[in-house]
């Protein structure tokens, strides 16, 4: 195999990009943004990336954290002698410390990503190294950044470094929801009600956003709007859940749930206004922030908000709930709302299957049918 001598040209070689190194924050993996491994690869280097005189290497400041989902194959061989040059050259201008990745990296393992492979550097102390801690065909969550790229005409073969791994297995929905029956109101108006499971398998709190009203055209949190009141409510039950239900034309319904936390809602009501479907989208927002106008929305809460870290809240909220106070804005006119996204669901509920055993009908309403 051709050793790949990365000479940086004098124009090239200077000293601010090795001025980047230095004391960083520790990464989280929060910090690691959904990818998938066919979409890296195909990516381009961006032209200010240096290169080699000769224009086979490539060295890359924007180390695209990832997290992709791949399939353990358990093969191995020694990290091939460019993709240990695209280590030292990276290490040398970004990280400052050379042999904290030289070291680690010395051997790459292969994954399968949609029954493509793809050889990946993992450290020697990594579970990935030790023998029998995962079985193949095993699916895994892969943590990972970029450092280079050897060049072949317009192809780049990325050196993409495992810096952690999580079994896939064990990463469950963030939201599951189930309808459990409906109730009719004054025409157009039914109550639908659903027991809903929300995780956070976030290394952070994280604010779980929920639709409150929801018609033919809207089936989400509104994106335009605002809010002017907030109705605070803890349901009992087994754990402590706080519910936010900020009222507005775009009005929503929040809870903030601490890390590894896993809350079940028993009897979530939901109204929707018009002929109710046979399947209906619910859209689940985790949001890193909620922003009520220039406040933030623990403000607003006036209690602490945060769930238990495990809650099982089995009391129909619609019903008895416990009303904790309300807040509303001093003129009674909207403010807008500030979401920063960290997840989107989209989640397809079933309504009408066995509908005859769920509806629950109101008697007067039967009348005006007929």
């Amino acid at each position: 195999m051709l050793f790949l001598t990365f000479l940086l040209s004098n124009a090239l070689a200077f000293g601010q990009d090795a001025s980047q190194a230095g004391t960083k924050r520790p990464r989280t993996l929060d910090d690691y943004q959904p990818r998938t491994l066919k979409e890296i690869v195909a990516m381009k280097p961006d032209p200010k990336d240096l290169r080699d005189k000769q224009g086979r290497l490539v060295v890359t400041a924007d180390d695209l954290l990832s997290r992709v989902r791949v399939t353990y194959t358990g093969s191995t061989r020694l990290i091939p002698q460019f993709k240990k040059e695209s280590i030292r050259q990276w290490a040398r201008l970004y990280a400052g410390s050379i042999e904290h990745y030289t070291e680690p990296y010395q051997s790459e393992m292969l994954f399968t990503e949609n029954g493509v492979g793809y050889w990946l550097a993992v450290q020697k102390s990594s579970r990935l190294a030790a023998k029998k801690q995962f079985k193949k065909s095993e699916a895994l969550y892969l943590y990972l950044m970029r450092v280079g790229a050897s060049i072949v005409g317009d192809k780049y073969d990325w050196t993409l470094l495992v810096e952690n791994v999580r079994e896939a297995e064990t990463s469950r929905p963030a939201a599951e929801i189930k309808f459990r029956e409906m109730h009719f109101r004054k025409p157009p108006l039914v109550e639908l009600i659903f027991d809903v499971v929300l995780r956070n398998d976030r290394t952070e709190p994280r604010w779980f956003l929920l639709p409150s009203n929801l018609h033919p055209e809207k089936t989400g949190i509104p994106t335009k709007g605002g809010v002017d009141t907030l109705e605070v409510s803890e349901p009992r039950g087994n754990g402590r859940v706080i519910i936010g239900h900020f009222l507005g034309t775009g009005g929503f319904q929040a809870l903030l749930l601490p890390t590894h936390a896993e809350i079940h809602l028993r009897g979530l009501p939901i109204s929707y206004w018009g002929d109710v479907p046979d399947r209906l989208q619910v859209e689940v927002l985790v949001a890193k922030r909620l922003m009520i106008g220039s406040e933030s929305a623990m403000i607003w809460f006036q209690v602490n908000p945060m769930c238990s870290t495990n809650a099982d809240i089995a009391e129909t909220i619609s019903g008895r709930t416990r009303m904790l106070h309300s807040r509303h804005t001093s003129d009674n006119k909207e403010v807008s709302t500030l979401i920063e996204q960290d997840l989107r669901l989209d989640l397809q509920v079933p309504l009408k299957d066995n509908s005859r055993e769920r509806v629950v009908p109101v008697r007067r309403w039967k009348k005006r049918d007929k």
